[in-house]
């Protein structure tokens, strides 16, 4: 889409009517995707690292995405999903994997010698997608979740889903991915689907709650209970008003024990709210806006989807949002108190697609981390002010061709869905690389 775009920050200005939001670019440097490092200097102090791919371990499958991380004391705990080709398909579950490093410089220590383990049992064998669904039946369960510190301890805190049915309403497939109960008039559900009627986006449903406590013992995760489900999987599921489907039984989870019958030391411990310091964990929790606005723009698009947030000095946040109805640059909105909903978000002449991440340096200044030219190159954005970006530096670019799957791009692709955190005198950043492989970044803070 802006493949061949070249953008001085007027030009972007302009191009993106974003005169009204938030947050804009301001930069002397031409962004052009044909040019070397798209245009932009280089940042110093990078370092980059694999941490998971398909064949480096018989518990990574072939496509591996969204990575977030947690700290705990000089470990960071990495985890992410793992499917076998398609993103949520049947069988999916997430992987973690532990990486130590020094707590003076912030340095990844054990890189080469990473183990791997699956946080949740495999719901079904793993297979691939199907583009058209079973008029009577849903069996395509998945899991997904996160790890979450509560009070010092760690807990997985996941769902097991089914992506069944197809709907031409963007804003119903993005709720239902969010854990809201999807309502889907039989006029907006489809079986199949179908790109020339717009029947493109996916229908996701919640089936139970899965919680499980978990520690590090070296460099290793290792369960420490059970895991528990809220509920028994029901019989039927009503897709549309007064149509039902039946539900493949999943004798595996059928049998793990019912959180309700847990020990009191674990029930309690799920009552500590989650700490999400971003010194302790990377931020997952949508923004907070009005009932029902979710999704939605100050221009009336219903496409916002992931989102990154930062404080600005006089203690106001800043959210940056990605538009998968319209791509090409970032969307953002403010206010001024946690407590606030925040309004709809503004367009701004920040280009980048997928999503962005965020957050504060040691010394207040504002970060932005986004990527350019169909999820190629990361660059990374600063500001004093939390208003006016106006230090941008590339950070990586790749082009892995990934292997073919339902959710993943059909061109060459490099990082995206970024997570970052400070740690000791680093920037990490982790993410996808064509959502086949996991990768870190480390950048000196004093660089930047």
């Amino acid at each position: 889409m802006y493949r061949h775009l070249m953008l001085s920050a007027g030009a972007l200005l302009l191009a993106a009517g974003a005169a009204a939001a938030p947050v804009e670019l301001k930069i002397p440097q031409k962004i052009d995707a044909s040019a070397p490092d798209i245009g932009l200097p280089q940042q110093p102090g990078a370092r980059h690292y694999k941490l998971a791919a398909p064949g480096m371990d018989p518990v990574i499958g072939w496509a591996n995405h969204d990575p977030k991380m947690t700290r705990i004391g000089d470990r960071i705990v990495v985890e992410w999903t793992c499917h076998l080709g398609d993103e949520n398909g049947p069988g999916q579950t997430i992987v973690g994997t532990v990486v130590e490093f020094d707590p003076e410089t912030g340095a990844p220590l054990n890189t080469e010698r990473l183990q791997y383990t699956s946080l949740t049992p495999a719901p079904l064998p793993v297979r691939r997608r199907s583009w058209k669904f079973d008029p009577e039946r849903i069996d395509e369960y998945f899991s997904h979740g996160g790890l979450e510190l509560r009070d010092g301890t760690l807990y997985f805190s996941g769902r097991l889903l089914a992506i069944h049915g197809v709907t031409d309403d963007l804003s119903i497939s993005l709720n239902s991915h969010h854990g809201i109960p999807p309502s889907v008039p039989a006029e907006h559900w489809r079986d199949e689907f179908d790109q020339k009627s717009g029947f493109t986006n996916e229908i996701v449903w919640t089936f139970l709650n899965f919680r499980q406590r978990w520690k590090v013992e070296g460099n290793r995760l290792i369960p420490d209970s059970p895991g528990y489900v809220d509920k028994r999987l029901p019989e039927t599921q009503e897709v549309t008003k007064g149509r039902f489907k039946q539900l493949a039984p999943l004798p595996g989870w059928q049998h793990l024990p019912l959180l309700a019958d847990a020990p009191a030391d674990f029930l309690s411990g799920l009552k500590a709210p989650a700490e999400i310091r971003p010194e302790i964990a990377t931020r997952t929790l949508p923004p907070r806006c009005p009932p029902g606005k979710l999704h939605i723009a100050a221009d009336g698009n219903n496409g916002l989807a992931h989102y990154a947030e930062f404080r600005r000095p006089d203690g106001s946040t800043v959210a940056i949002r990605d538009n998968l109805k319209k791509r090409g640059f970032y969307y953002a909105a403010e206010k001024e108190k946690a407590e606030d909903y925040y309004p709809p978000a503004e367009e701004t002449n920040i280009p980048g697609e997928a999503m962005p991440s965020a957050g504060n340096l040691p010394d207040g200044r504002a970060y932005l981390i986004a990527n350019y030219d169909y999820r190629r190159n990361m660059y990374i954005l600063l500001s004093k002010d939390g208003r006016n970006f106006d230090v941008a530096r590339f950070v990586r670019g790749a082009r892995l061709r990934a292997k073919k799957g339902i959710g993943k791009l059909n061109r060459p692709s490099g990082p995206n869905y970024f997570r970052s955190m400070i740690v000791g005198k680093k920037l990490w950043i982790v993410y996808s690389i064509s959502k086949q492989e996991i990768g870190l970044t480390t950048i000196d803070l004093d660089s930047l």
